[in-house]
C-alpha cells in the first residue's frame, strides 16, 4: 500500500465549518491531514515541519511577518520560517481566505503572485466556473461546474501561473484558482472554499485532491 501524503493543515484567525472540513479532508484517500497553528508552523518544534509532504493553509492571518521575531523573547527565531517558504520543494495550496493573509507582506504577494491584494467580498454568490486548463493535471476528471459561495474581487493571478479554474462572475477574482512554481515547491490557490456548501461539493473536493497530490509531485 502507497504512503498516505502527510499534509500540515495550518489554521488561524478565521472561522470557518470544522465539522464539514474535517469530513472533507477525511474521505479524500491517500491523504493525511493534521491540523497545525500558524504558530506551530513557524516554530518548527525539533524541524517536525521537515516530517509534512506539503502543507494546506487556510488561514487569515493579519500581521506582516518578521524574520527576527523570536519565540516567548528566546532564542529561536519563528518569523523566518515564512520567510524560507517554497524552499524546501514541499507542496504548497493556499485556500480561500489564506489568499488574504499578510497582506502588507510583499512575500505573500511574491507566492501568489498578485502585487495587489486589496479586495472586496461578497457572501452567497452563485459562481459559475470553468475548468480553464483541461490539460493540466489538477484538472483531471473536472467538468465546469456552478456552486454558492463566498467571493473575494480583487487582482488576477499574474502571467507566471497556470490558470487551473476561471469565471465571469462579476463580483470575484477572475482567476479563481491558479498553480505555478515558487522557488523549488509547487503551489496551488484557490479562492474558492468558504463553507459546507463548497467542502461537500465533489468537483471542489476533487481539484483540490488533485492539487495537494500535484504540489507534493505526486501527479
Amino acid at each position: 500500500m502507497e504512503k498516505k501524503l502527510r499534509i500540515g493543515l495550518i489554521l488561524d484567525m478565521h472561522p470557518f465549518d470544522e465539522i464539514s472540513f474535517k469530513k472533507m479532508f477525511d474521505e479524500m484517500e491517500g491523504i493525511e491531514v493534521v491540523p497545525m497553528l500558524l504558530n506551530n508552523y513557524q516554530y518548527d518544534y525539533s524541524g517536525i515541519n521537515d516530517q509534512y509532504d506539503g502543507f494546506v493553509f487556510y488561514n487569515m492571518s493579519m500581521e506582516t511577518p518578521d524574520p527576527e521575531e523570536t519565540f516567548a523573547g528566546g532564542h529561536k527565531k519563528v518569523g523566518e520560517t515564512l520567510f524560507k517558504i517554497g524552499e524546501s520543494g514541499q507542496g504548497i495550496v493556499v485556500l480561500h481566505h489564506a489568499i488574504l493573509s499578510h497582506p502588507e507582506w510583499s512575500g505573500w504577494n511574491d507566492l501568489l503572485s498578485i502585487p495587489d491584494r486589496r479586495f472586496d467580498y461578497f457572501g452567497g454568490v452563485n459562481v459559475d466556473i470553468h475548468v480553464a486548463e483541461p490539460n493540466h493535471p489538477i484538472a483531471e476528471g473536472l467538468k465546469d461546474w456552478n456552486m454558492i459561495d463566498e467571493t473575494f474581487l480583487l487582482q488576477d493571478a499574474g502571467e507566471d501561473c497556470d490558470i487551473i479554474l476561471s469565471t465571469t462572475c462579476e463580483k470575484s477574482i477572475k482567476t479563481l484558482a491558479w498553480a505555478k512554481s515558487y522557488k523549488q515547491s509547487r503551489v496551488f490557490a484557490m479562492s474558492l472554499g468558504h463553507d459546507g456548501v463548497a467542502f461537500g461539493n465533489e468537483s471542489f473536493r476533487k481539484v483540490l485532491k488533485n492539487a495537494i497530490e500535484w504540489t507534493c509531485n505526486k501527479r
